[in-house]
């Protein structure tokens, strides 16, 4: 079944998976960008109290204590962002492609309301034959899938993720703070995971080539049928 002209037209005429686009570019450098960023004046604001601090006649001591506390308080603030963006790039391309689906179904003149979530984005393109499953950009996407639910509802309350969780790479459960620690499989730190920059970096990339493959797809009305993402 050939992809049809309407919904065609509506995807990539009418500008949606552009605009999906330029949305996911816009959280990477206007909000992942400078929050991750804004953490690397860290050492220089507290070379600044450490100075105020001597100005005062503060003891060394005192001075070192306050110094651990400032920096482990850091560290933490650092690794909370990174895992909250992730959880914030993932449902915002989750919310994307559920529009999309949606959207698409419309077109067709079919019943949209059951297209939530990725299971039933999957049931929805189904119906207009689009296939993704070869898609270069779903693994990385389905790692973020796994480190995203993990986070926002703990390791005891992702369940369903158990079996993903263990094929995630270890340095996921290491503190990237602490380079000599062992990885942490049983979640006894402060975090269930951790996301390192670079993470993100590759996640963003994948999200933005995934819409790229959907207009392609599109464009060439591909003959496929559609196997679920989730």
């Amino acid at each position: 079944m050939a992809f049809p002209e309407d919904v065609r037209v509506a995807a990539v005429d009418t500008m949606m998976v552009p605009f999906y686009q330029d949305a996911l570019k816009r959280f990477r450098d206007h909000t992942i960008k400078r929050l991750v960023h804004a953490m690397d004046g860290v050492g220089v604001e507290w070379e600044r109290e450490e100075q105020r601090l001597r100005s005062l006649g503060a003891d060394e001591q005192v001075i070192g204590d306050l110094a651990a506390d400032f920096f482990l308080t850091a560290i933490h603030v650092e690794q909370e962002t990174r895992n909250i963006l992730a959880v914030g790039l993932y449902h915002l391309f989750e919310r994307q492609v559920t529009v999309f689906a949606r959207s698409a179904v419309r077109f067709r003149g079919g019943d949209a309301k059951g297209v939530r979530g990725l299971k039933g984005v999957g049931k929805g393109l189904a119906e207009i034959g689009l296939d993704y499953r070869d898609f270069a950009s779903l693994q990385e996407i389905r790692v973020l899938r796994v480190v995203a639910n993990t986070i926002k509802h703990g390791r005891e309350g992702a369940r369903k993720e158990e079996d993903e969780l263990k094929k995630l790479p270890r340095e996921f459960f290491r503190d990237p703070a602490l380079s000599d620690q062992e990885a942490d499989d049983h979640g006894s730190l402060d975090f269930d995971l951790y996301v390192h920059r670079h993470h993100l970096d590759e996640w963003c990339a994948a999200l933005l080539g995934f819409w790229e493959e959907m207009r392609t797809l599109c464009w060439n009305q591909e003959s496929v049928t559609l196997g679920s993402m989730a």
